[in-house]
């Protein structure tokens, strides 16, 4: 299962993040640059991909994301598995909680 992460806007924080990805069961990780179109900046990372080994390392991945999210009390993840898009941050309410586990419903593998 490949699972983008998009973290543009997180800046320096991202490396952060990225050390803790690290620690996660998984066959792969591409971090993914800007584009030069116009207003990005090439060579900027904007995202991760990372390629997971099941649905329980996807939860465990949603977990990590929401928790570093909290620590740093700022950002937004976006998590992309084939186009579907579900959106992280750090404060969570029951409508993002009610959209994170129907994007989970739709990945079991």
């Amino acid at each position: 299962m490949q699972v983008k992460l998009v973290t543009d806007g997180l800046g320096d924080d991202y490396f952060f993040l990225r050390r803790e990805l690290d620690e996660l069961e998984h066959d792969g990780i591409t971090d993914v640059e800007g584009t030069s179109e116009a207003g990005a900046r090439s060579g900027v990372v904007e995202g991760v991909v990372i390629a997971l080994v099941g649905s329980p390392v996807l939860v465990a991945l949603v977990t990590l994301v929401q928790n570093w999210l909290t620590r740093q009390q700022s950002g937004t993840v976006v998590l992309e598995i084939g186009g579907d898009r579900v959106e992280l941050t750090g404060s969570t309410t029951e409508l993002h909680q009610e959209a994170l586990a129907a994007f989970l419903a739709r990945h079991p593998e």
